[in-house]
């Protein structure tokens, strides 16, 4: 049997669901910015989509994003309707919603 998605891939599926189970909703702000407030510790950590030589990313200011490959921060704002359109090409980044 095939593997659906690398390793790389599955990170951030196990991010998203792990993101999907706290509950917890992205708030966006001014221009390429979100916001995600922690389910435990109550801390708020800021996400700003970021686009580099014709890619998109997402940087986090939480201390997981700096160690690790993928946090759920990340994945959750990259999963939002809005962020998926941009990255297909359907809509063009504006500076907001």
């Amino acid at each position: 049997m095939e593997a659906i998605a690398g390793p790389g891939q599955q990170a951030w599926f196990r991010a998203l669901d792990h993101a999907r189970l706290t509950g917890v909703k992205p708030f966006w702000r001014v221009g390429d910015y979100y916001t995600v407030d922690s389910a435990r510790s109550g801390a708020r950590y800021t996400i700003k989509r970021v686009t580099y030589e014709g890619g998109i990313f997402y940087t986090c200011t939480c201390p997981a994003a700096h160690t690790g490959p993928v946090c759920w921060h990340r994945a959750l704002v990259a999963a939002l309707p809005y962020e998926c359109a941009i990255r297909a090409g359907r809509v063009y980044n504006t500076g907001g919603k």
